[in-house]
């Protein structure tokens, strides 16, 4: 018997339904993997970053105390130059007196006998010449003990840079290690871009970075004190520019289509190269953010916020004090960025302002958004 038309329609219907469903849910188990392999990539990410960041600080402290010892060793050479001088002139004088002292004995026994001149005259003046002689063999002696204790002090500084010599070359080892660890970061970010290669998945990605960073905003802890340095409202307009470079992402300009615009400028660099506080303040945030990478979040009271991102290592903790123009960071490509750069914002209760209009008109001059 013949099955009637509606009926064969419905089923058609209801077969359909079922696939589609199928799909939907081979779809949804598919990006529930590729999210897992994510965040397990950036999680690695997280801790490889992490680590280079140390090491980056660890070397520019022991860089800053290798150039103390060797101004110290400059200085002590300058010293020892000076009191080998002041040695060798005592030296000659003390030979002079010495050969005068007994020229003049001479010449007086002589002009005594045949004259018959005071003796006491001769006595008095070789006395004033041993206590000439006896005060300039003092400075010799205190200038000679000076020089041992400044070459005690020069190899005891020699042996400390020795050693500082050694803990850079274990230091930069590791990082080599790491940075050849850090060849699979490529990798990385490849299997990242493959598992969200759709654009409305990085949309995703962008719009939950974005309000992860507003929630993070608005937890942060504020100043309780005024600040006694110069409001940062009246530095608009004055502002540095936290690094040099090219503005590839400006204000407002569109990330992935009109639905995601940046809130900040995407200065783009070398790798390690500073990053300045551009106003004074205290640090507020300095840690690994989703998206952002090693971040440093600086609080300039009044409910104002500067935010830079993106960094290879971070110089400053939370509760540390940044001063204008002070390096607090150094550029890098942390937080899944393609290229090395800094992302920085200005924040005003929360709001971001465009820093073109904060800054002052110059570099980082701006250029085409890729």
């Amino acid at each position: 018997m013949a099955v009637p038309a509606p009926a064969a329609d419905t089923a058609a219907k209801r077969q359909e339904l079922a696939q589609l469903r199928t799909r939907i849910q081979a779809l949804r188990t598919a990006l529930a993997g590729a999210h897992r392999t994510q965040g397990e990539l950036l999680n690695s990410l997280k801790t490889s970053e992490q680590a280079i960041g140390r090491i980056n600080q660890r070397l520019r402290k022991l860089d800053a105390e290798a150039q103390q010892h060797n101004a110290r060793l400059a200085q002590l050479q300058r010293d020892k130059e000076q009191l080998a001088a002041e040695m060798s002139a005592q030296r000659h004088a003390l030979t002079a007196q010495v050969r005068s002292a007994y020229l003049m004995g001479r010449q007086d026994y002589l002009k005594t006998l045949l004259n018959q001149q005071d003796p006491a005259r001769l006595g008095r003046g070789l006395l004033y010449y041993k206590y000439f002689n006896h005060a300039r063999a003092e400075r010799i002696a205190q200038a000679s003990a000076g020089l041992e204790q400044l070459t005690a002090t020069t190899q005891a500084i020699e042996q400390q840079r020795a050693h500082l010599a050694e803990l850079r070359v274990e230091q930069q080892q590791e990082k080599e290690t790491l940075d050849d660890g850090q060849q699979t970061r490529e990798l990385i970010l490849a299997r990242l871009n493959a598992d969200i290669h759709r654009k409305d998945t990085q949309l995703a990605r962008l719009l939950e970075d974005m309000r992860a960073l507003d929630v993070l905003l608005k937890r942060l802890p504020r100043a309780a004190d005024k600040p006694s340095y110069l409001p940062f409202a009246a530095l608009k307009g004055k502002l540095p520019w936290p690094a040099s470079g090219t503005a590839i992402a400006p204000f407002g300009s569109s990330r992935l289509d009109d639905r995601a615009h940046w809130q900040g400028v995407l200065i783009e660099g070398r790798a390690g190269d500073e990053v300045h506080a551009v106003a004074p303040g205290r640090v507020a945030f300095a840690e690994w953010l989703r998206g952002f990478g090693l971040m440093m979040i600086i609080d300039h009271g009044d409910g104002y916020m500067t935010l830079y991102g993106h960094n290879q290592a971070l110089y400053k903790g939370v509760g540390d004090r940044a001063e204008a123009g002070e390096v607090i960071a150094a550029m890098g490509a942390s937080g899944g960025n393609e290229r090395p750069g800094v992302y920085f914002e200005i924040r005003e209760q929360g709001v971001p302002r465009d820093p073109l209009a904060w800054c002052r008109p110059r570099e980082p001059k701006l250029g085409r958004s890729n």
